[in-house]
């Protein structure tokens, strides 16, 4: 039996092609937000977006909220770049990150 405040949580939630969809920055965060509300402890969150400038500017807004808003003890990031610290490639406008 799953204790009541546990309903609806889970151990992985995979966003795939959503935030594209999402009309505004400030919708794509509430998305966000809400997703990692229903996400068990020690649970994982895959967010995939399309490899391309706009795909890589939303999974850079992903990870620049785990790393603003979440500790490291609650969030840790694998990929692109499973460090916590500021991304080099979105410094330039003109850059993103992807392999050929």
């Amino acid at each position: 039996m799953i204790p009541a405040g546990e309903r609806g949580k889970f151990d992985l939630i995979i966003v795939g092609y959503v935030l594209q969809e999402v009309a505004s920055a400030r919708g794509r965060q509430l998305v966000i937000e809400a997703l990692w509300q229903r996400l068990n402890d020690n649970g994982v969150i895959v967010v995939v977006e399309p490899g391309s400038p706009k795909g890589f500017r939303y999974i850079h807004s992903f990870r620049e909220w785990v790393i603003r808003s979440k500790t490291r003890e609650e969030a840790n990031i694998v990929a692109p770049c499973p460090h916590h610290k500021d991304c080099p490639v979105a410094r330039d406008a003109q850059s993103w990150c992807h392999f050929s």
